[in-house]
């Protein structure tokens, strides 16, 4: 019987992911939580069910975040055991929110009751993916709402967030549970019991409740559309960092965006300059002097290096504007011009191991992967604002998130409130061929839904992407290629 227990726990982790993109099969984030639930309320001891528990967490996070082992093995450069070791060791941390879940429901609310079921059940799971997303900086990834993009439950996003979806799924699946263990299958006229009836109308309502909410729109247009070009380079990880393909990156990058500089406003990828400022300030002078006469807007991804107050350098993990009023290549740095005006955003939630290394001192030398290219960034500040560009004498605010802080809803929601559009430059080069690029557009979409407004997407290799502010696709550019995405958006306000 065990073995069978297994099997479902087994099945229940796995259906996880593939409700999410690029399967979509959004009926199993709905049977995923009965499954848990079945696992959670049945005859065996703790220690088992903590078991069954794992075995579910093992099994979604092995599959839906395998694009893991892909970022350590190709461009880590760590041989095969090493890489499955330290991808094991993430699915296996990742794995204890589900053995907590399972904790907490078989240790102190263990009685099969409707309190527990329909009301407790949904708290705790909505409460754990809130610790998942904060928790040692967070991985606020692959939870069940984002499968319901286009559901009845979307309408819930503007409201709730992927929370509030999330929340919203597990209930129904609990009322399901619950209607299921405690109805007489063999009885056809306790199918319909007034608590039966009850159950399926609360379903219902909210099914209902969240139609309407799609109809209405939460934002409204701001003045016309915008030209928009997203410029893919498609540079190989491993020649990105190499300092001898350095001008031919930027020659690609020049290539692309030559065509489209009558274009209002030209975006490309996160580190598509891997020269610092201010050691690039020259050629961000002449790329703005260029950009400029065109009467465009260029936003670069690049890095920044500055001294703290123990005059010690730090990198940032940076995107600055370019336009007419960009002027860096003063001779005395003391007399800055009056027109100088260089718009910067630097990178605050940073990937671990990626872009920081956590106990640096004791592991940096051990493998390559402790020690990849710009893997010493520092925390950018709070509240730093938002990049104004002047587009047909109106002024246009635009929000901008760098590659993994477009996981985080409230910090999305926080920075775009005030915002027009919201921008989001990435490298997920990382994630080589795997599930990770479809899951972070995905995310990208319930950004532009949660907030209602336009989300562009500027990526090295893929998925680039215009999404509108209901959160659909309204353009998107081929993954693992050379392209630059021309589209029109409609700020929003």
């Amino acid at each position: 019987m065990f073995s069978l227990y297994l099997f479902l726990a087994a099945l229940g982790g796995a259906l996880i992911p593939f409700s999410l993109a690029p399967f979509n099969i959004v009926i199993f984030s709905i049977i995923a939580p009965i499954i848990f639930l079945i696992i959670c309320y049945n005859n065996f001891n703790l220690k088992q069910k903590l078991f069954l528990g794992f075995i579910f967490g093992f099994t979604q996070h092995l599959i839906g975040s395998s694009w893991v082992y892909v970022s350590i093995h190709e461009f880590g450069n760590a041989n095969f055991l090493l890489a499955s070791f330290l991808t094991l060791l993430f699915i296996l941390t990742l794995s204890l929110y589900a053995i907590l879940k399972v904790f907490i429901l078989a240790k102190y609310f263990s009685e099969k009751s409707f309190i527990n079921i329909i009301i407790i059940f949904p708290l705790i799971w909505l409460i754990i993916d809130l610790l998942q997303s904060y928790l040692f900086t967070g991985f606020p990834w692959g939870f069940i709402g984002y499968a319901h993009l286009k559901t009845y439950l979307a309408g819930f996003a503007p409201l709730l967030s992927v929370y509030g979806i999330t929340y919203f799924v597990t209930l129904i699946s609990s009322i399901i549970f619950y209607i299921l263990s405690t109805t007489n299958l063999n009885t056809i006229s306790s199918y319909f019991s007034f608590k039966n009836i009850s159950l399926i109308s609360v379903i219902t309502i909210i099914l209902i409740t969240g139609e309407l909410l799609k109809k209405h729109e939460w934002t409204k247009p701001y003045k016309a559309p915008i030209k928009v070009a997203l410029v893919q380079g498609n540079i190989a990880q491993l020649m990105k960092w190499d300092q001898n393909h350095f001008k031919e990156t930027i020659k690609t990058y020049l290539d692309l965006t030559n065509p489209v500089l009558d274009t209002d406003l030209i975006v490309w990828p996160e580190n598509a300059i891997i020269v610092p400022t201010p050691y690039a300030n020259e050629l961000l002078d002449k790329i703005a002097e260029t950009v400029a006469k065109h009467n465009s807007n260029l936003i670069i991804g690049l890095p920044a290096l500055e001294k703290n107050k123990k005059n010690k350098e730090i990198y940032f993990n940076t995107a600055v504007l370019l336009n007419k009023n960009t002027k860096l290549n003063y001779e005395n740095q003391n007399q800055k011009p009056e027109h100088e005006v260089l718009q910067t955003y630097k990178k605050r939630h940073l990937v671990p191991f990626g872009e920081y290394v956590p106990f640096a001192k004791y592991i940096r030398g051990l493998i390559d992967f402790f020690d990849l290219p710009m893997s010493d960034f520092s925390e950018g500040p709070d509240n730093q604002g938002l990049f104004k560009i002047n587009i047909n004498n109106k002024l246009i605010k635009i929000a901008t998130l760098i590659c993994f802080e477009i996981a985080y809803p409230f910090t999305v929601s926080k920075e775009s409130k005030n915002s027009n559009i919201i921008l989001t430059i990435s490298n997920d080069t990382w994630f080589g061929n795997s599930l990770g690029p479809a899951q972070h557009l995905q995310i990208a979409q319930m950004r532009a839904l949660e907030n209602q407004k336009p989300v562009i997407r500027a990526t090295n290799n893929g998925i680039t992407a215009i999404i509108n502010y209901d959160g659909k696709l309204a353009d998107i550019a081929p993954q693992f290629t050379k392209y630059t995405l021309n589209s029109l958006v409609t700020p929003r306000y």
